[in-house]
C-alpha cells in the first residue's frame, strides 16, 4: 500500500495540533503514518551546536500517547 507520511516544521510545540489534522486526514487508524521529526528534536545552546534534544523526544512520545489515537499493529513490512 502507500505510506503517507508527514516531514517539516514539527516541533513539540504544534505536534498535538498537527497530528490531529493527519489523523483526521487519513481517516483509518488501520493504516500507519509516519511523522519527520528530526529537526524539531534539535536544541542550539550557549556552546552547542545543533544537539539531539532527549527532553524534546520524550515530550513528543508523551504527546503521542496522550492524543490516544489508534495505533495499527506493525506489519511484516514495517520491520
Amino acid at each position: 500500500g502507500i505510506h503517507i507520511g508527514y516531514g517539516g516544521c514539527l516541533t513539540v510545540d504544534n505536534l498535538h495540533d498537527e497530528l490531529r489534522r493527519i489523523a483526521a486526514t487519513v481517516d483509518d487508524p488501520r493504516r500507519p503514518v509516519w511523522v519527520d521529526l528530526e529537526a524539531g528534536l534539535r536544541s542550539q545552546g550557549p556552546g552547542k551546536h545543533d544537539e539531539f534534544d532527549l527532553g524534546k523526544v520524550w515530550a513528543c512520545i508523551r504527546i503521542i500517547f496522550d492524543l490516544g489515537l489508534p495505533r495499527p499493529r506493525p506489519s511484516y513490512a514495517a520491520r
